[in-house]
């Protein structure tokens, strides 16, 4: 008898060492990683924020490859057609802007080189009336070269077709701040004597530069117009445009 309980005792234990070994009542939790912040003087530090104002008037857009497309729609909605411009180029040279920004002849809008600056585009535009060849305008790879050698890629996105800068008319915004009613909604217009249409466009760039790890960074706003030659009833898409304009932002750079 003394024996079986033994024997009893001795299964007991072991089965209650085996549960305790397979879930352990009291896990350890693991020791968190060191997250030491890093030092301050590896953090890039920015230097300066430069004036970048530039002034362009002989500016190209090289033809890319056009493609017209559309839908018929039942009334009331109207039908469209819409022109697709792949892998159009546009190129220009900057001339500094003389302006002054305050009240010194010190405070000069641009404090930086001039340069080169060169897109590769595309377009989006619509054909259908009413107020035709408003569209988007991609830079998927754009680029803007210094005369110091130094080179910035970035992107481009912007409009064409259309102005920001006009007056506020919806009844809750009915506030016109600094009188800003200098475009429309719609910014094209046809000159019948040069047979020439004028599209206002507008742009953003940001690129950083490659060919130094500098972290130098562009960033400016294109304003300007395309020149597109044409007939009344159309532009030429697959002709060069004109493009002249304004080239507006800062140029940043960081300690060594």
């Amino acid at each position: 008898m003394l024996n079986r309980l033994s024997l009893a005792a001795v299964l007991v234990a072991a089965a209650g060492a085996a549960l305790c070994t397979a879930f352990p009542t009291t896990p350890k939790a693991a020791a968190a990683p060191d997250t030491a912040a890093p030092p301050t003087a590896s953090m890039p530090q920015i230097e300066c924020v430069n004036g970048f104002s530039k002034d362009y008037c002989d500016g190209v857009m090289y033809p890319g490859d056009t493609q017209i497309s559309g839908c018929i729609t039942p009334g009331p909605v109207p039908s469209c057609r819409t022109a697709r411009i792949r892998g159009a180029t546009l190129v220009f040279t900057t001339f500094s802007n003389g302006q002054t920004c305050g009240g010194t002849i010190n405070s000069t809008c641009d404090e930086t080189r001039n340069g080169r600056f060169k897109v590769s585009s595309n377009f989006t535009i619509r054909l259908q009336k009413h107020c035709p060849y408003r569209g988007c305008w991609e830079g998927e790879y754009a680029e803007w070269q210094s005369e110091d050698g130094s080179i910035y890629a970035g992107t481009l996105m912007g409009t064409i077709g259309v102005g920001s800068h006009r007056a506020m008319t919806a009844t809750p915004c009915a506030y016109n701040p600094h009188q800003r009613n200098c475009e429309r909604c719609y910014d094209v217009s046809f000159d019948s004597q040069s047979s020439v249409w004028r599209i206002g466009y507008e742009a953003a760039f940001h690129g950083k530069r490659i060919d130094d790890p500098t972290g130098q960074e562009v960033c400016f706003t294109l304003s300007g117009d395309f020149y597109i030659p044409g007939t009344a009833d159309s532009p030429r898409w697959d002709t060069e445009w004109k493009a002249l304009g304004t080239a507006d932002g800062v140029h940043i750079t960081f300690c060594p």
